[in-house]
């Protein structure tokens, strides 16, 4: 089940992601007067890019799914329940994201166990990533709307 999706602007995806936000619009920050997509910081002005009216930007969803607590054994693995079919993307929680990031459970389990992580239970996350295409800003009312192809 999906639980929470996020919006993120095509140059931002990256190996380091900002938080997302809850539309494209949402990406929009007034600096100085005048419309910008927001920074890589969290207040919008690290690295703003000015906006004008009609420009693109390419935008990506992120739907999060259920986590699911991942038993780690010895001599194996087991999730407590089946993963969301249409998962892109997974990785155990608590610090371990970095060394865990992988596009299957058994990559992201070799990865967990590459740094050494001791057996126990351990909440994995799965992601599912929609390219939504090119969205197009609007100035006078400062939204970004999808462009119909």
């Amino acid at each position: 089940m999906v639980v929470d999706s996020k919006w993120y602007p095509e140059c931002y995806l990256d190996e380091v992601m900002p938080p997302g936000r809850a539309d494209p619009s949402a990406w929009i920050v007034d600096i100085g007067g005048a419309a910008h997509l927001a920074g890589l910081e969290q207040d919008g002005d690290q690295w703003a890019r000015p906006l004008r009216d009609g420009d693109t930007v390419r935008f990506f969803r992120c739907d999060t799914h259920d986590e699911i607590e991942l038993r780690l054994a010895a001599d194996g693995h087991a999730l407590a329940s089946e993963p969301p079919a249409e998962f892109e993307q997974c990785c155990v929680g608590g610090g371990w994201q970095g060394d865990t990031l992988a596009e299957s459970v058994d990559e992201m389990v070799a990865g967990l166990r590459e740094a050494d992580a001791p057996p126990g239970d351990y909440d994995v996350f799965f992601y599912t990533y929609f390219d939504t295409g090119p969205w197009r800003f609007v100035a006078e009312s400062r939204t970004f709307e999808q462009v119909q192809s």
